[in-house]
C-alpha cells in the first residue's frame, strides 16, 4: 500500500512538473525578450543537437545566457536577489510575476515604446506656424543654434527628425552623441542624409543623457552660438509613471518634452524668448519645470562637492526641467565645460552626479538672476490625465515625506518607498521597544544581536565585510566601514539625533535604520524606547 502511495504521489509530482515546464516555455516563447536566433546563436555550443531553445533556455541556460538582446539574465538576478536565491528563470519569473509586481527588465530597445512620425499632420502644423510667426522667423533668422541630441533609442530618430523639421528655417549646427550598444548604422546614415553637415560622436554609456550633452558641449566653442538645444530620445515604453502631482501614460512625457520646446508653433516661441526677453535664460514645456520635494533636494545638495569650483547656495529653492530637454541660452554652460564632471557607472536606482547636474544646469540661470519660461504644452491630453491622476495620488506618502517632525533618509525614500508609493496607506510617528523590532531575510527573522553591524561592534569585523560585499554584489542598498566608523563616531560625540527615526512595518519589520538601531542596542539594551516611524502597507515592499 505503501508503495502504491509512493508512486502515486512520484507520479503526480511529475505530471504536475511537466504540465509546469510546458507552461513555463510557453510564456518564454511568447516573450517579446525572447529572440530564439539570438539565443541559438550565443548557446549553440551548449545546446547541441536540441531544437528547442527557449526549453534550454528555461532549464538551464539562463545560469549563462541572456534570452535575447533586450533582456540581461544577469542583471535581473543582480537586480532582486530573492528571485537568484529561488533559482528560478529570470525571464520566466519577469513573465509570470515580475510584470504584476512592478518590476524592470531593462531592456534597451523593447522599452523604448512606439514612435510616430506623422509626416503629413505635422506638415500640415509646421505650415501653419510659419505662416502664423513668419515676422519672428524673418527678425530671428541670423540667429545661431546648437542642437544636442542624445541618441539612446534608435527607433525614435524617425519622429525626432520631423520636430528637427520645425527648425529649417533657421540655420543651427547638429550634433548626435550614440552609445554603440544596438546596430544603430541605418539609422546614422539617415541622419547624415537628413543634414549631411552633423557631426556624429560614439560616447560611453554613462552620466545617462547628461553624459553624452557634456561629450558634445567639449567639443564645440560655445561663444558661437546664441542657444543650445538639449535633446534626447525618450523612450515611450512606460505604461503609467505618477510623479511630479503628474500621471504619465505611454508617450506624455516624450511629446511634452518636444512639444515645449521644438513644436511647430513652440519653436519660434522658444527662439524669440530668448533672444529678446532679457530676464529668459530657459525655456521648455510649462508643466515640466518642477520643484524637488525636500528629500530629493538632499541627495542634490550631496553632490555639490563632486562638482569642482561650484560654490552654489545649498539651500536654495531651485526649479527644474524634469526630463531635460530644454533650450538655453549658451552662456549658461561655459561653467559646465570648465566643471570637467567625471562620471562613473552608478547602480540601478542610485541618485547619481547626472541626476544632480541635470538640476543645476536648469537652476545655475535662476542663480545669475535669469528666469524659466515655461510653454503651455497639449492642453486636452493635461486636463485628461489630470482627471486619471487622481486615482493614483497619495496623500499618505506627501505627507510622510514633508512632516516635520523626523528626519527620513533621503536615499530610503527615492530608492525604495518613492516609486511604490501607492502601497502606504497611512503611517504613525511614535517609540518602539527595541526588543519588539524584527530584522526580516528573505523569508527568515534574524535576531538584532546576529545582524552584521551589531557584530562589528563587537569585534566580528569579517561578518560585516562580507555583509558589504554582498550588497554591493546585489545592487542592494550598501554600507562601508568608513561609513559605519562615521555614524558611531557621531553617536559617541552627539549622542542620538530623536529625528532620525527608525522605519518599520506595522509588523515591527525594520525597513531602514538597521545600523543606528544595532548601535541603540549595543549601548542601551533591548528596552530602550526608540523613536520609530510605522508604515502601514498594503503590499510587501520589493527592494531594488
Amino acid at each position: 500500500m505503501d508503495k502504491l502511495k509512493n508512486f502515486a504521489a512520484s507520479f503526480y509530482h511529475q505530471v504536475r512538473g511537466f504540465f509546469i515546464d510546458l507552461y513555463a516555455v510557453f510564456l518564454i516563447t511568447k516573450s517579446p525578450y525572447f529572440n530564439k536566433q539570438w539565443y541559438i546563436s550565443q548557446a549553440v555550443n551548449e545546446m547541441g543537437k536540441r531544437k528547442n531553445a527557449a526549453f534550454h533556455y528555461y532549464k538551464k541556460g539562463w545560469a549563462y545566457y541572456s534570452p535575447s538582446e533586450n533582456f540581461d539574465s544577469k542583471q535581473y538576478l543582480l537586480d532582486y536577489p530573492d528571485v537568484e536565491m529561488s533559482k528560478v528563470c529570470p525571464l520566466y519569473h519577469y513573465e509570470k510575476f515580475g510584470k504584476k509586481e512592478g518590476r524592470h527588465c531593462h531592456s534597451k530597445t523593447m522599452n523604448s515604446g512606439k514612435y510616430r512620425k506623422l509626416r503629413i499632420y505635422r506638415s500640415i502644423l509646421r505650415k501653419i506656424g510659419r505662416f502664423r510667426y513668419r515676422k519672428l522667423i524673418v527678425k530671428n533668422q541670423r540667429a545661431r543654434f546648437l542642437v544636442c541630441f542624445q541618441l539612446y533609442y534608435p527607433n525614435s530618430w524617425y519622429e525626432v527628425k520631423e520636430y528637427l523639421k520645425n527648425l529649417s528655417c533657421y540655420t543651427y549646427h547638429l550634433m548626435v552623441s550614440y552609445q554603440d550598444h544596438v546596430n544603430m548604422k541605418h539609422i546614422l546614415d539617415d541622419i547624415i542624409k537628413f543634414k549631411h553637415d552633423a557631426q556624429i560622436i560614439c560616447v560611453e554609456n554613462i552620466g545617462f543623457d547628461i553624459g553624452g550633452f557634456i561629450s558634445v558641449l567639449n567639443r564645440v566653442d560655445l561663444s558661437a552660438f546664441d542657444i543650445v538645444y538639449k535633446i534626447h530620445s525618450k523612450g515611450t515604453g512606460r505604461n503609467k509613471l505618477y510623479m511630479y502631482q503628474q500621471l504619465f501614460k505611454k508617450r506624455d512625457w516624450f511629446i511634452y518634452l518636444y512639444e515645449g520646446i521644438i513644436g511647430a508653433q513652440t519653436v519660434h516661441l522658444t527662439i524669440n524668448e530668448l533672444l529678446h526677453n532679457s530676464k529668459c535664460g530657459l525655456v521648455a514645456a510649462k508643466n515640466l519645470i518642477v520643484r524637488d520635494p525636500p528629500y530629493k533636494s538632499q541627495l542634490v545638495n550631496r553632490m555639490f562637492i563632486q562638482i569642482p569650483g561650484c560654490s552654489m547656495p545649498c539651500d536654495i529653492m531651485y526649479h527644474f526641467v524634469a526630463g531635460t530637454c530644454f533650450a538655453l541660452r549658451a552662456e549658461q554652460l561655459n561653467w559646465l565645460k570648465k566643471a570637467d564632471l567625471i562620471f562613473t557607472k552608478s547602480k540601478r536606482g542610485d541618485f547619481s552626479l547626472a541626476h544632480a547636474v541635470e538640476r543645476i544646469i536648469c537652476f545655475m540661470p535662476q542663480i545669475n538672476g535669469l528666469n524659466l519660461v515655461g510653454n503651455p504644452v497639449c492642453l486636452l491630453r493635461r486636463k485628461m490625465r489630470k482627471v486619471q491622476a487622481k486615482q493614483y495620488q497619495n496623500n499618505a506618502f506627501d505627507t510622510l515625506v514633508s512632516d516635520e517632525r523626523f528626519d527620513l533618509d533621503a536615499d530610503f525614500v527615492y530608492k525604495i518607498l518613492e516609486w511604490q508609493r501607492d502601497k502606504l496607506s497611512e503611517y504613525l510617528f511614535t517609540k518602539t521597544s527595541i526588543s519588539e523590532i524584527k530584522r526580516r531575510w528573505f523569508h527568515d527573522f534574524i535576531p538584532l544581536h546576529d545582524l552584521a553591524p551589531y557584530r562589528y561592534l563587537d569585534g566580528d569585523t569579517n561578518t560585516y565585510d562580507e555583509y558589504c560585499a554582498y550588497h554591493i554584489k546585489h545592487n542592494l542598498s550598501s554600507m562601508t566601514r568608513e561609513r559605519y566608523d562615521t555614524l558611531i563616531a557621531s553617536f559617541k560625540q552627539n549622542g542620538f539625533d530623536q529625528r532620525k527615526a527608525i522605519v518599520i512595518t506595522q509588523d515591527n519589520v525594520i525597513l531602514d535604520g538597521q545600523h543606528r538601531l544595532c548601535i541603540l542596542l549595543k549601548q542601551f539594551g533591548d528596552q530602550y524606547q526608540v523613536p520609530t516611524v510605522i508604515l502601514h502597507l498594503k503590499k510587501p515592499i520589493i527592494w531594488r
